[in-house]
């Protein structure tokens, strides 16, 4: 329902500002502090920098499950990539990813958990470009972990997708 709730209120925005004939100039360097929601649920925040050609970020997510899954996971990352302009407050941008996760799956203790992952993303100034809003999709993730315990495992996911929203300044 969240998701559902949060791609209405995108629409609206993109809408609203579709309808602003006042368009700005983007500055040529600016920071932001970003929150996304990703697909199944999970959030982050970070910072993120931004350049007409560039950008990249680090984020991070912390998640405590309820006691019968006995997760507990602290989630840094970092994406770089290029930009391209497609419109005055519109870019598109690709780039890499870089996902490490420290703590417990199901009680278990994580030796290493590593994600790496290209990334497309439109990426849509608004409200006197202060404000950013952005959709990404990573179409291959590619993981290598162990817990402890037991071997390495390789896990691959296609088509991973988010919403994000910066507040620039």
């Amino acid at each position: 329902m969240k998701k559902v709730c949060l791609v209405i209120l995108s629409l609206l925005i993109f809408q609203i500002n579709a309808d602003n004939k006042k368009e700005q100039p983007i500055p040529e360097n600016q920071f932001g502090i970003q929150f996304s929601v990703e697909k199944g649920g999970g959030s982050s925040f970070g910072l993120c920098w931004y350049k007409p050609c560039f950008e990249m970020g680090v984020f991070t997510s912390i998640t405590w499950d309820n006691a019968i899954l006995k997760n507990e996971r602290y989630v840094p990352g970092v994406f770089i990539g290029y930009r391209t302009k497609i419109t005055p407050t519109t870019y598109f941008a690709l780039g890499v990813e870089y996902i490490t996760i420290f703590g417990k799956i199901a009680g278990t203790k994580i030796d290493y958990y590593h994600i790496g992952s290209p990334y497309l993303s439109i990426e849509k100034y608004l409200f006197g470009n202060n404000c950013m809003i952005l959709a990404w999709v990573n179409p291959y993730k590619f993981s290598l972990y162990k817990l402890h315990g037991s071997g390495r495992i390789l896990k691959n996911e296609v088509l991973a997708t988010g919403l994000a929203f910066n507040y620039m300044f």
